[in-house]
């Protein structure tokens, strides 16, 4: 079943990473859906969420391969990449796939929750003005 349009994804493998986060989106009201892999994230249907946040590195696909295989099936959401590893070729992917910000672990819940809300609120102007 697809992930409900209004619905931010997160994509991290670290449990207490990911229940932060998730926590974080729910103090600003951010309905948020998790998964744990890029391969869970691909069968859930992530591809019409509002925004991805994915880790970098993930067992399994990485999160930027996740994230050129929803490109290159149709439109990617707005990205925010999360990274323990702040490496010039992790900016550099992130750029080219797009991503509004690449968050350096650890980041503040309010710069990730700020970024949310800012993808969030262009999403809802856009949505207003078409």
């Amino acid at each position: 079943m697809p992930i409900p349009r209004r619905t931010v994804v997160i994509v991290e493998d670290d449990v207490a990473m990911r229940q932060a986060t998730e926590r974080v989106l729910a103090v600003r009201g951010i309905t948020a859906k998790t998964f744990p892999t890029a391969e869970a994230a691909l069968a859930g249907g992530v591809a019409h969420a509002s925004c991805l946040i994915v880790d970098v590195r993930l067992p399994g696909i990485s999160g930027l391969e996740l994230c050129e295989r929803i490109a290159r099936e149709g439109t990617l959401p707005p990205l925010i990449f999360i990274t323990a590893h702040d490496e010039p070729h992790v900016h550099a992917a992130a750029r080219r796939l797009g991503a509004v910000s690449v968050l350096v672990k650890p980041f503040s819940g309010r710069d990730l929750a700020d970024a949310v809300a800012n993808i969030l609120a262009r999403r809802k102007s856009r949505a207003g003005h078409a």
